[in-house]
């Protein structure tokens, strides 16, 4: 049995990991940036 909210709350989850990723990469980016 799958519960509507827990099924929203993972693809909520995944979205937030997904734009977590995604900022973690800009990091990366800005921090070589800065280094070189």
């Amino acid at each position: 049995m799958q519960s509507p909210r827990l099924t929203g709350l993972l693809c909520t989850k995944s979205s937030t990991w997904r734009a977590l990723q995604y900022l973690v990469n800009i990091l990366g980016f800005a921090l070589d940036w800065l280094l070189v």
